[in-house]
């Protein structure tokens, strides 16, 4: 797999994964209107942008978040667009920055930004799930990689049996008249693996939810 895999991580040390690339969170704006950094920054890295309060951009912030954009920027925007967002990614449009990531409920706003994705419910096909994906955003688009933890009530009871579901590419267990679809680490990693042959650019996830057996 050759393309990135970010976990967004309190400690740098926690994230074991082979490849995997530690981010601390987050970025933002202060209630001064100050940039808000993260208490520990690594260097080198690509830098989260979070929209927690959104005020006027000032040439100061605007000076000090080029500065910490120096790898790159995600932006993990939450609140309704508002003009604190379109005037930073006005901003941001006018960087060279690489990565440089955007929220696809944003993605209309930008024709540079690599869009990020997600997906929470199975799908009955990973592989076209992707291949929609890479004709909606070309090769620009990124996935937010959520495990899945999906409970849905059968018509009646089976026998308990857990398999994995190869289109799907996710897991399932059966437990009388419930069928659960999850994800583990293998099957996430698949996910990305697949996803990376449709032109997706990377990955992004909270290490805190990403399964550890």
């Amino acid at each position: 797999m050759s393309i990135p895999l970010y976990f967004i991580a309190k400690r740098k040390e926690l994230v074991t994964l082979p490849n995997a690339r530690p981010l601390p969170y987050s970025y933002g704006m202060s209630k001064d209107g100050s940039l808000r950094t993260p208490e520990i920054g690594w260097a080198g890295t690509p830098i989260i942008l979070d929209d927690a309060y959104t005020g006027k951009l000032t040439p100061s912030f605007m000076e000090r978040l080029k500065l910490a954009c120096t790898n790159g920027c995600i932006l993990d925007f939450e609140r309704p667009g508002n003009s604190f967002h379109m005037a930073l990614i006005r901003a941001l449009e006018a960087w060279e920055l690489s990565p440089y990531w955007i929220p696809e409920a944003f993605a209309p706003h930008s024709k540079k930004a690599t869009v990020i994705v997600s997906s929470t419910l199975p799908h009955n096909s990973w592989k076209m799930y992707c291949k929609c994906q890479q004709q909606k955003y070309t090769n620009r688009w990124a996935l937010e990689l959520q495990p899945i933890n999906c409970i849905r009530k059968l018509p009646q009871a089976q026998k308990d049996r857990t398999f994995y579901l190869e289109e799907s590419t996710c897991n399932c267990r059966i437990r009388g008249n419930e069928i659960t679809y999850y994800d583990t680490g293998e099957s996430l990693l698949r996910k990305l693996h697949i996803a990376e042959s449709f032109g997706c650019q990377g990955a992004i996830a909270l290490w805190n939810e990403w399964p550890k057996k």
